[in-house]
Parts: structure tokens; C-alpha cells; sequence
């Protein structure tokens, strides 16, 4: 991970070397790419189901919540989700469903569940308005 972090980032240097680009933006960038990566050791600790022990069921059922979880952290990270800029209590309201989803499956995981259902719902209407009003738009200019 140190080659992908600053201030070592020895990968992100390299790449910003090839692509012409800022080397200390692109290490930033590639840290906040790179944050998933250091949650999956406590995910380890906290649902040992990814490590395979238990049940097939809850094996699957927390391989299943991870993946999902790790989805809103990345969201939350990146600030978009489903092509659209995150509103402010959005980022943290998936955050937090990512730090319900990646824990123990339990009723918590359905409130983080729940909370990521809600956020991209009302992702996909704000998306489906601005499609909307930008049809509108080129309708009115091509008249």
C-alpha cells in the first residue's frame, strides 16, 4: 500500500510521469482510489465469514454485505454515486452504511442496506430530473 499512498507513492509518481500529469495530485488521488484496500483487514475482524468460517449460508450472506459495503464506501469516497455528485449528508450517510454493511450481519447490516437503497433511489430520481430538464432544454433551443 505504500506504493500507493504519500508520501512514498512511488506507483502514483511514476504514473503521473507517464500520463504528463500533477505527481502530488495523482498520489492523493490514488490514496482515496486506494482507501478500500485498508478496511478489508477489519473487515476480517469484525464478520469472519470472509475468512470462510462458518456456514455456506453466512459465508455467502457476508461476502454478499462486504461487497456491497465496500460499494458504499467507494461511492462515499469518490463523492458520486450512479453518474451524479453526493450531496454532503449523503457522503456521510454512506459512509456510514458502509461501516454497518462491512461489520457483523446482524440488524444493523439492514439499516446500512436500507440506507444505501434510500441514497441511490433518490440518486436515480435527481438523475432522471436532470435528464429531464436537459431534454427540455435541447427541445426549447432546437425550436
Amino acid at each position: 500500500m505504500s506504493a500507493l499512498t504519500p508520501p512514498v507513492a512511488l506507483t502514483a509518481h511514476s504514473a503521473a510521469g507517464i500520463a504528463g500529469g500533477d505527481p502530488v495530485k495523482t498520489s492523493f488521488q490514488s490514496f482515496k482510489l486506494g482507501l478500500g484496500g485498508f478496511i478489508i483487514p477489519f473487515m476480517f475482524i469484525y464478520n469472519s465469514t470472509l475468512l470462510l468460517v462458518g456456514s455456506t449460508v453466512d459465508i455467502i450472506i457476508g461476502v454478499i454485505t462486504a461487497l456491497i459495503g465496500c460499494f458504499a464506501f467507494a461511492s462515499a469516497i469518490q463523492n458520486y454515486l450512479l453518474n451524479l455528485e453526493l450531496q454532503l449528508w449523503q457522503r456521510v450517510a454512506l459512509f456510514a452504511a458502509a461501516f454497518l454493511l462491512v461489520g457483523l450481519v446482524g440488524p444493523l447490516t439492514f439499516v446500512g442496506l436500507a440506507l444505501l437503497i434510500v441514497i441511490c433511489i433518490i440518486q436515480y430520481r435527481r438523475r432522471i430530473i436532470i435528464q429531464a430538464a436537459a431534454r427540455v432544454a435541447k427541445n426549447r433551443h432546437s425550436a
